[in-house]
């Protein structure tokens, strides 16, 4: 009950106020009322064996898979750290399956073509080989998986000791997804190489396939320069990387179009070269007989 006083005041409880400084200690923290959220728990966690897992590596759209088809076939395009900032933050698997995928019925409907032109004024009745389908997928598939997971294991297993200040650019090592993406890409360039090897002259075969495995070579040193520096055996990883890409090429050209190599090696025999203006031997001219 609130009392009078005689000189008719009305007393009012004390007002406390909430926000007030003094009424906050300096042991005691404000709280916000706002939890901490712990970080990636806003991300969903997909086990492995799921579709929505892999999801994750085909979010990419046109003008970067373009980009990244220019920096597989053009040398020094790419900047020095494209694999570190560019391909690690973001490998996709879209890239490198539709190449493969192309690839894969490029070579079987060019070696084909390439069949046929050199059988097509013959008696020989020809037929589709369907068994190149496949066996151009083993080998663009074990190209683009792999050797990038050996590749991976070396780099892993060559990594240089380094001292603790050194260690975030000299431990550096390219991911398995990073290094299947861009091994994927690198297969772009041979794409056209296979559609002109429908050409049947060996000589212009062999510099398609040559300067292929030079620019894809290349460029593949190139973007894994920063894990190179890195490996004990750069040198011989280097050798390795180039002489892959060689035999690649030359394995394509033998295996795939081996009937058009054969017409193309007999198309240069078959140009004529320069002769003599002396038909006849000395003995012949006197009339003498050999």
């Amino acid at each position: 009950m609130e009392t009078l006083s005689s000189d008719n005041s009305v007393e009012l409880p004390a007002q406390i106020e909430v926000n007030s400084p003094s009424q906050q200690t300096p042991e005691e923290p404000i709280e916000s009322g706002i939890e901490a959220v712990p970080e990636g728990a806003g991300k969903a966690q997909h086990s492995l064996l799921t579709l929505e897992y892999y999801q994750q590596f085909f979010k990419v759209d046109t003008f970067m898979v373009l980009r990244r088809i220019r920096n597989s076939m053009i040398p020094k395009l790419a900047s020095g750290n494209y694999l570190r900032m560019d391909i690690d933050q973001n490998p996709d698997l879209y890239g490198p399956f539709w190449l493969s995928i192309t690839l894969i019925f490029s070579i079987a409907i060019s070696s084909n073509i390439a069949s046929y032109r050199h059988y097509a004024g013959n008696d020989y009745h020809w037929h589709y080989n369907f068994q190149l389908v496949s066996n151009a997928a083993t080998c663009v598939f074990i190209y683009a998986i792999v050797l990038p997971v050996v590749l991976w294991a070396l780099f892993k297993d060559s990594l240089k000791p380094v001292l603790y200040e050194e260690l975030d650019s000299a431990s550096y090592t390219p991911t398995l997804l990073s290094l299947i993406c861009i091994y994927g890409y690198s297969l772009a360039i041979y794409i056209p190489v296979s559609i002109l090897c429908v050409i049947e002259i060996a000589l212009i075969q062999w510099l398609l396939v040559i300067i292929a495995a030079l620019l894809t070579g290349f460029v593949l040193i190139d973007v894994m320069k920063p894990a190179l520096r890195n490996s004990k055996y750069a040198i011989f990883l280097i050798i390795g990387i180039l002489s892959v890409q060689f035999i690649l090429s030359a394995g394509f050209l033998m295996y795939f179009y081996q009937d058009s190599l054969v017409t193309g090696t007999r198309f240069l025999q078959q140009v004529p070269c320069y002769q003599s203006p002396l038909k006849t031997s000395p003995r012949q001219s006197l009339g003498i007989k050999d």
